[in-house]
């Protein structure tokens, strides 16, 4: 068959199908652990060098990056 075929030959495709099936599972994962908690700050600071305080790393002439500064600064207050 086709689909035997196409597993037992291609390994890039096979990867690609199965990155394809387990990659929104990751991803979900990934922002549930990281993104939603403060846990992506140590994290990525650790990682990249990025400060906790985003206030002092973002341009206030960009609208979108004031409101992540309200956002955080907001949670913070928590």
């Amino acid at each position: 068959m086709i689909v035997i075929d196409l597993f037992g030959r291609n390994r890039r495709l096979r990867g690609d199908i199965i990155w394809k099936v387990l990659g929104p599972f990751f991803e979900l994962t990934f922002r549930l652990i990281f993104f939603d908690t403060s846990l992506a700050l140590l994290v990525f600071d650790q990682l990249f060098g990025i400060p906790g305080n985003l206030s002092k790393t973002i341009r206030w002439g960009d609208s979108s990056a004031a409101s992540v500064v309200r956002r955080t600064s907001a949670a913070a207050s928590y």
